[in-house]
């Protein structure tokens, strides 16, 4: 079974990784509205801690195993939560950032063509809302069918949350006290388009916006394909544009040519989406610092270890800086997985980026599975999947059972 957006609650990781719509609580409340409640929510705080380097795994000696680097439960806070944005990001991201803000739309357009967003200057970086539609009757029915119903979900439990908050008055000595609730004016929303595009993070952050009554709803992302283009389309996207990395945020945050100042920024992006945010977060708002993508696997001795070195293998195919990550009571079964992996990399298409991050990710052995809870809740991993016995004592049924409404934790 599997599950997206655990949060970091002592004793709570099952609960909270396989709960309806665990990453998406919240989501509202930063991603849409201002006022009293926009912080009603609070994130992981390694989530907090931004893009991370190796900083951390440079405290531990080479790894010997050919599979995942093998570490102690005392040891994992060590290992993932020592993390800083690397200067060198910082500062690039500082100067292209800078170069938006002061010269405007050119700097904009010559970044876009130098990071090969835009073929040349004469190129359009926005795109139109007609556009988004043609994209979406380009596509084969089901897929239209898939995008379409996928937006409807997300649709409903984001109106439901909505629903959930409300305006509050109460009297008090000498008056009264309350809060209101209203939507921001503009979001800008940022998919991620480099290996491999998420037009699911376009429907999970745009009409989590819409919904909530954000008048002006602006999606990023670098080299959309017709799928990108078409899920701005279903989510109701005002605009698009067709660029990304520092230079899409530094422009959403201070507005340039035809990019509306954006109030709050949100969705996730590699290491230079997340250090511009970090730059501009005292401009206009933002969602989180979030880190690299993890997939942490909870499994005792009934896991299967091919498909858990499967799952694995997916999420370190995103990046070089994801984070496999396996904790389970099975020391045969974590060198079972270590085989698959290496197995599996043999034929792996992306094999060079994924080799890359199993490398820097690990291995935990523990004694129980309150253990291998307890290191979860450490770690707060963005994806978690349990593979156990104890499996059905979760809010999910069956050992393909996908559960959660968003992957994209943007308060």
């Amino acid at each position: 079974m599997s599950g997206t957006g655990s949060r970091q609650v002592t004793g709570k990781t099952v609960a909270a990784a396989f709960g309806c719509g665990a990453a998406l609580a919240g989501a509202l409340t930063y991603v849409a509205f201002k006022g009293a409640c926009k912080k009603s929510a609070a994130a992981s705080p390694k989530k907090e801690a931004a893009a991370k380097t190796d900083a951390a795994t440079e405290a531990f000696p080479d790894n010997p195993n050919p599979g995942l680097r093998r570490i102690g439960a005392d040891d994992v806070g060590r290992f993932f939560n020592n993390y800083q944005m690397a200067q060198q990001t910082l500062a690039q991201a500082g100067a292209i950032t800078e170069a938006v803000r002061t010269r405007g739309e050119d700097a904009f357009v010559e970044l876009s063509v130098k990071f090969k967003d835009l073929k040349s200057a004469d190129d359009a970086y926005m795109v139109s809302k007609e556009e988004m539609e043609a994209a979406f009757k380009s596509l084969p029915v089901p897929e239209q069918e898939l995008l379409t119903r996928t937006a409807d979900r997300i649709r409903h439990f984001a109106t439901q949350q909505r629903n959930s908050i409300s305006d509050m008055r109460t009297d008090i000595v000498g008056g009264y006290g309350g809060h209101w609730v209203s939507a921001v004016d503009i979001a800008g929303c940022y998919a991620p388009g480099g290996r491999y595009p998420l037009p699911s993070s376009v429907l999970m952050t745009a009409i989590t916006a819409r919904v909530a009554g954000v008048k002006t709803v602006v999606v990023a992302s670098p080299n959309p394909v017709p799928a990108t283009l078409a899920a701005a389309y279903v989510a109701g996207a005002d605009a698009m544009l067709r660029v990304g990395g520092a230079q899409a945020i530094a422009a959403m945050a201070y507005g340039v040519g035809k990019v509306p100042k954006c109030d709050v920024i949100v969705g996730p992006g590699n290491r230079w989406v997340t250090a511009a945010k970090q730059l501009i977060s005292g401009v206009c708002g933002i969602d989180m610092l979030a880190g690299p993508s993890e997939c942490l696997v909870i499994a005792d001795e009934t896991g299967d270890a091919s498909v858990i070195a499967a799952d694995l293998l997916a999420q370190s195919e995103h990046d070089v800086d994801a984070r496999p990550i396996l904790v389970t009571t099975s020391a045969a079964l974590a060198d079972a997985v270590d085989v698959e992996i290496q197995k599996q990399l043999e034929t792996l298409p992306t094999a060079e980026t994924a080799r890359v991050a199993v490398s820097r990710g690990c291995g935990v052995v523990v004694d129980s599975i309150e253990a291998a809870i307890a290191v979860s809740d450490t770690i707060a991993p963005e994806h978690l999947e349990v593979c156990c016995m104890q499996g059905a004592t979760v809010d999910a049924i069956g050992a393909f059972c996908p559960t959660g409404l968003c992957h994209v934790m943007c308060r």
